[in-house]
């Protein structure tokens, strides 16, 4: 299991500043890390580096005006787990901190298995990251088969990335400006930016700390877990999404405005508007990458239209029906 960038981060600043002590460690907002340490060994299991998060509670406790025996509890967990796991019975780091932690119960007269069973009935809330939805960890039916597939937990974006958005991206980072920029129909600060190749959303996404969804991620945010077609059921609504029926759609729309085509999971605009790019690969054809949903020029066909639409093109693509959104993993 290889962690991610923000548990690493956090991980670096444990060591910095209640380990190695030094002066210059930077600060952290540590109800925030505690929140992202617990969804991301809720979703991969404890590691040899977990008595980071431990640390970071037991500190907690000492630092809180009203003391808080759930963080001890917590912190006697963790650190504890890391001792099974590493069978590191006498680093004093964790054995010092463990020492602490069980004269403090005992002083307080703690009922430790009462308490713990308590927390765990209130574990890994997810945090409350804005634009964004938690998609909870489980199976769903994947692909035209619903073949069950497993994902973990992650969170994608409400609406897809807007001109207003990827302006900011371009005023803060001084990249290149979109292909259609200038073009009057497509340029509207609330629509989806479109005209961005593969290595632009990219770009853009490690910009923001985020990646592109992989074709499964996007799929389950759109499906839900009963195999529908679209994000709202399993038949076509020409009032849900922005699709080309009868000369209804000649552009782009701005992003939510289909409130009834809203995804089980909270998503807007998984089918129609824009195709999506995703960081999947096309097996089939080299160097191509998979988008999804379908855009505002193509047909109400399932092929073209729904939450299993799926085409793939050269990652150098840059049209005007194609955009993209982000999610960020655990």
């Amino acid at each position: 299991m290889t962690a991610t960038s923000e548990i690493k981060t956090l991980n670096e600043f444990i060591w910095k500043k209640y380990i190695d002590i030094e002066s210059e460690c930077g600060s952290i907002e540590a109800e925030h890390a505690a929140q992202a340490y617990e969804l991301y060994y809720t979703q991969h299991g404890y590691d040899e580096e977990c008595y980071c998060y431990g640390i970071l509670l037991f500190e907690r406790y000492f630092q809180e005006g009203e003391k808080d025996d759930s963080l001890l509890i917590r912190a006697k967990e963790v650190l504890e787990a890391y001792q099974d796991i590493t069978h590191e019975a006498d680093w004093d780091v964790v054995v010092d901190r463990l020492e602490d932690i069980n004269g403090i119960l005992k002083e307080r007269d703690i009922d430790v298995k009462a308490l713990s069973r308590q927390l765990q009935q209130h574990r890994a809330q997810p945090l409350d990251i804005p634009g964004m939805v938690f998609i909870p960890p489980g199976e769903f039916p994947y692909g035209p088969d619903n073949e069950p597939v497993f994902l973990n937990g992650f969170y994608i974006d409400v609406v897809p990335v807007t001109n207003r958005d990827y302006q900011k991206f371009i005023s803060e980072t001084g990249y290149r400006k979109p292909k259609f920029q200038n073009d009057r129909y497509l340029n509207h600060p609330d629509h989806p930016v479109v005209g961005i190749g593969y290595q632009d959303a990219a770009r853009f996404a490690s910009w923001a700390d985020k990646d592109l969804p992989s074709d499964m991620q996007w799929e389950r945010a759109a499906r839900y877990l009963d195999g529908r077609i679209y994000p709202w059921g399993h038949e076509i609504d020409f009032t849900k999404a922005n699709f080309f029926y009868q000369g209804k759609a000649d552009m782009t729309s701005p992003v939510g405005a289909f409130k009834a085509g809203v995804s089980h999971e909270g998503c807007y605009d998984m089918v129609g508007n824009v195709w999506e790019w995703t960081q999947s690969e096309d097996p089939e054809i080299e160097g191509n990458f998979f988008m999804r949903g379908g855009s505002w020029n193509d047909p109400p066909d399932p092929a073209f239209v729904s939450s299993l639409a799926r085409i793939s093109d050269d990652p150098k693509a840059k049209f005007n029906n194609l955009g993209f959104r982000l999610v960020k993993n655990l």
